[in-house]
């Protein structure tokens, strides 16, 4: 799995982190571990940035599944320096989904945990330009 963090926006009504994510596996299988990336972002001092998820977008090519979103998180205080962001897996205990054809013949495709592999990002941190009061 490659994940690539492509911008990460700081404004007066949030935070908005860009990324991109690939990993190698088939058209049958869509249960790939990198549809389901978080993020935890914590201030200098450990306090938790409140996410606020965000919409998401994944297509199949070439033996490759990419994914990319935007997610969002609450805005940040005047006094905050540094930004730690730790990138994870969300991974769900159930679920499955509905495959529809072509001809409208919808196909149930059951949740099968056991193609889902956690795994370790690195996390990474960011300085925050100083803002004007």
């Amino acid at each position: 799995m490659q994940l690539d963090v492509s911008k990460i926006s700081l404004s007066p009504s949030g935070i908005a982190l860009d990324y991109t994510a690939t990993e190698k596996g088939t058209i049958d299988n869509s249960q790939i571990g990198a549809s389901f990336i978080e993020f935890r972002i914590t201030d200098q001092n450990g306090k938790e940035i409140t996410s606020h998820s965000g919409g998401g977008e994944g297509h199949f090519d070439n033996g490759v599944w990419n994914f990319s979103s935007t997610k969002s998180f609450d805005p940040i205080s005047v006094d905050v320096q540094k930004l730690t962001i730790t990138p994870y897996l969300m991974l769900p205990s159930g679920g499955g989904g509905v495959q529809i054809d072509k001809d409208g013949a919808e196909t149930k495709i059951p949740f099968n945990k056991s193609s889902l592999k956690e795994v370790k990002f690195q996390q990474f941190t960011v300085e925050v330009p100083k803002q004007n009061k």
